[in-house]
């Protein structure tokens, strides 16, 4: 089942920053689309809840090195 989340994302500040955020999400199996909002520090992901969870994304985007909002 496709589910759309909204993540904020802090510590993005250049398109750079932007790009290795959804590099680093695009490699997960099940996600489907990724939009980065720089200027409003949100990321957009839509996946494939019976591959990945919510929980996993955001797991990503730390490790990346960026901070996630909750």
């Amino acid at each position: 089942m496709s589910q759309k989340i909204e993540i904020q994302v802090h510590g993005m500040t250049c398109e750079g920053c932007a790009s290795a955020v959804k590099r680093a999400l695009t490699k997960l199996d099940g996600v489907k689309d990724v939009v980065v909002h720089l200027d409003q520090k949100k990321v957009c992901v839509t996946f494939d809840s019976a591959h990945i969870e919510a929980s996993k994304i955001r797991h990503t985007i730390r490790e990346a090195g960026y901070e996630v909002v909750d």
